[in-house]
């Protein structure tokens, strides 16, 4: 599962945004939207830190992982966290970004993992990264690479521009891992462009299969996963991607969905995040 779950804005608190999201338990229903998806990988986008600009607010210092790895966060309730490293996107706030990957620890092995720049020279919240692991299944050790990316937003030349460098370094990664860890491949994220765009092109090229496209049975297919304002989703902006390369054989991609979860958040009306998850269901034959 990936999920773009918005970083941390708003002057007041953590869990207001003041222009756009006027309640204040945005960072319960993000958690019991990943919950009720029980996904056994998860990659998330724009999970941050930072500290507060309000003087009179509390606490000074906000963190999505108070929430994620809390004592009712994923963490406590079947989770193993790889945060990866993370990326200064504002030097006022000191503001860090992560990309991090949560998987069932009954499920999996921890083999490897680790966080890459995917600009060349871009500063503030222009600059995204990657983050991977390597996992192997506890039954029947299959091993695999799963990566959560955050490409550039926007629709200027440049932000087009900068979402091709964010494909070839990513890519430029995937093969270096390849090298030393020849498995599948699962990269997935906010790639901030339709699979048409320059950089979801790039990635399909290399060999790269959609997983929508690939997959037996799908769920809001024609949905978008962009979410205005946190209430209006726009059909026209499916962002949010999942990608597979080198699936062994017999595997196969088996469900798809973009999943609507506004009744989250109950009579608020309002979706968790300005994205919706996407979810994918991936049979690997056991091996024996």
């Amino acid at each position: 599962m990936s999920y773009n779950i918005r970083n941390i804005e708003g002057g007041d608190s953590f869990l207001s945004d003041p222009l756009t999201f006027e309640y204040t338990n945005r960072n319960t229903y993000v958690l019991n939207a990943i919950k009720e998806e029980n996904p056994d990988v998860l990659g998330l986008q724009e999970a941050c830190t930072k500290e507060h600009t309000n003087p009179f607010a509390s606490p000074n210092n906000l963190s999505w992982f108070s929430t994620l790895e809390g004592s009712n966060g994923l963490t406590n309730n079947g989770y193993t966290a790889y945060r990866g490293l993370s990326i200064l996107t504002s030097t006022a706030t000191n503001k860090q970004m992560y990309n991090p990957i949560y998987y069932k620890t009954d499920k999996f092995n921890f083999i490897a993992g680790g966080t890459e720049i995917i600009t060349a020279s871009a500063s503030g919240s222009d600059k995204k990264s990657a983050t991977w692991v390597i996992l192997e299944t506890k039954e029947g050790g299959q091993r695999f690479i799963f990566i959560s990316v955050h490409f550039q937003a926007h629709s200027e030349d440049a932000d087009k521009a900068a979402r091709i460098e964010n494909a070839e370094k990513s890519l430029a990664l995937i093969n270096r891992l390849k090298t030393n860890y020849d498995y599948p491949v699962i990269l997935l994220g906010d790639f901030n462009e339709s699979n048409g765009g320059g950089g979801c092109k790039l990635i399909l090229q290399s060999g790269f299969a959609d997983a929508l496209a690939a997959a037996k049975t799908k769920v809001n297919d024609s949905q978008g996963t962009f979410v205005k304002d946190f209430v209006t989703i726009l059909n026209n902006t499916k962002l949010d991607h999942i990608f597979t390369k080198d699936l062994p054989q017999y595997a196969y991609i088996s469900y798809y969905e973009t999943v609507d979860n506004k009744h989250i958040t109950g009579s608020v009306g309002k979706y968790p995040s300005d994205h919706l998850p996407v979810i994918v269901y991936i049979e690997f034959p056991i091996i024996h």
